[in-house]
């Protein structure tokens, strides 16, 4: 385990802190293993700890030998009956707690009264390196380019749409295509979000030309922003369905290009899914089913009236 946590940080500091360990005592380990194997595993230097051919070898067999155990542990527990329960530490983003997860709350807790659920909220890609850093037994979030020792269980993924306070393009849920929109007040997440990203690369390659950007690592500001200050922000469908009911919101289905929030069920390799979280995920599909129907059953409203 002291050799995988060195491998996937690139780092004996950062390995020794998620093993739980002084680095003298996990530096030791690693040196007998490499002695047992008469082989170099890392190579130490200002980037880090760099593994060799031989490391990346032995994370590849070991790999699913450590998962698989976990795996067999955790249904071994399953097998003895007992009534779900534990703590579920999870994590999701603003516009999902907002219009899925509350509702899976309140079930789940009625119908397994002996868990104990710890829910965070925050943007995606901070999701995901709170799971990748421990502090989150699995979210919705981020899924990376490379990061070994995580795992995605599923995609999940919905349309994006523009919306704001005001009529920024014509009557609501008039389909709109970017490239033809006058010069928008913007607001954005954080760089790492997925959404943010995306809308960047639209902005690099000309298809979104906005007036104005401003960055807001707070979802309460940015909806102030949004349906109280004339700026115009990207939502997935999840993010307006419940505010359309307020009134005064202006959202509009996005023709051209189609922009998708894509996010993963993100998790530790050696950290099984326990089966309260799995019950737990098993609700939030129920619930998050429902959305786009939701959203088709809307669109179809509106084009009525």
């Amino acid at each position: 385990m002291y050799f995988m946590r060195v491998f996937e940080e690139r780092s004996f500091t950062n390995g020794a802190k998620r093993a739980n360990v002084v680095q003298p005592a996990l530096s030791r380990q690693i040196a007998v293993l490499e002695k047992e194997l008469n082989a170099t595993l890392f190579v130490r230097g200002h980037r880090g700890a760099v593994p060799t051919d031989a490391a990346v070898k032995l994370y590849e067999r070991v790999l699913p030998l450590v998962g698989g155990l976990a795996n067999v542990k955790e249904e071994i527990r399953a097998m003895a009956g007992q009534p779900v329960s534990g703590r579920v530490v999870c994590g999701f983003p603003p516009t999902i707690n907002r219009a899925v997860v509350g509702k899976v709350l309140v079930d789940f807790l009625d119908l397994y009264p002996d868990t104990e659920v710890s829910l965070f909220e925050s943007f995606s890609g901070q999701l995901t390196e709170m799971v990748q850093s421990g502090e989150l037994d699995f979210a919705l979030g981020a899924i990376p380019e490379q990061a070994s020792n995580l795992t995605c269980d599923f995609v999940y993924s919905e349309e994006v749409v523009l919306g704001c306070g005001e009529p920024i393009a014509g009557p609501p849920f008039r389909p709109c295509r970017l490239d033809e929109l006058p010069a928008l007040k913007l607001v954005l997440p954080p760089a790492h979000n997925v959404m943010s990203k995306q809308i960047h690369a639209l902005i690099a390659a000309g298809q979104l030309r906005p007036s104005k950007i401003v960055t807001v690592d707070s979802i309460s500001a940015m909806s102030d922003l949004v349906w109280n200050g004339g700026w115009a922000s990207f939502s997935p469908i999840s993010g307006v369905l419940n505010l359309l009911e307020l009134g005064k919101v202006f959202v509009y289905p996005i023709e051209r290009p189609k922009i998708t929030y894509c996010l993963g069920l993100m998790r530790q390799h050696d950290r099984p899914m326990t089966a309260a979280g799995g019950t737990f995920l098993s609700l939030f599909s129920a619930y998050a089913a429902r959305i786009r129907p939701a959203w088709e059953a809307l669109l179809a409203e509106r084009q009525t009236i």
